[in-house]
């Protein structure tokens, strides 16, 4: 795996509350994954797999100028549904993203547990993918929680 994507994998663990490092864990970018794991090119993965030595498993997609929650969302089912197929299981599942699409505001809220939720009239529910809430945080987070890292 590239020294960028390891530094963004580092960068976004500590976030999700996993203060293990990266190095003892297998982990897969979508190129991995596709290699890896033998998946036609033609499916559309989230940005990361990780597998902790500690057995967590966990699905990371990196929201790109523009790309809706729907569309991460999907990403991140597929790769769930994928990975099911190979045998591997998956804990804990994620969209970093560096900022919510007008449509995408006025459909979700990101609560400050991080668990994406659904608005819907009258009252809203958590977004979940087989049993599993998905979380949601935002790049800034993520750049504050590096300085903060590195003051210590």
């Amino acid at each position: 795996m590239s020294k960028k994507c390891t530094t963004r994998i580092n960068d976004i663990l500590p976030i999700i509350g996993d203060n293990v490092d990266y190095q003892e864990a297998d982990s897969y970018n979508c190129t991995d994954i596709y290699e890896r794991l033998d998946i036609s090119r033609e499916e559309s993965l989230a940005d990361f797999y990780i597998h902790y030595t500690t057995c967590k498993r966990i699905i990371i997609e990196e929201g790109k100028k523009n790309k809706t929650i729907e569309k991460a969302t999907y990403q991140i089912e597929n790769t769930m549904k994928i990975l099911k197929e190979k045998g591997l299981g998956v804990n804990y599942i994620a969209i970093v993203y560096d900022q919510m699409t007008k449509f995408d505001s006025r459909n979700y809220s990101c609560r400050p547990d991080n668990t994406l939720w659904l608005k819907l009239v009258g009252k809203s529910k958590p977004v979940e993918i087989d049993g599993l809430k998905l979380h949601c945080f935002r790049k800034s987070e993520i750049q504050k929680a590096r300085k903060n890292r590195n003051l210590r």
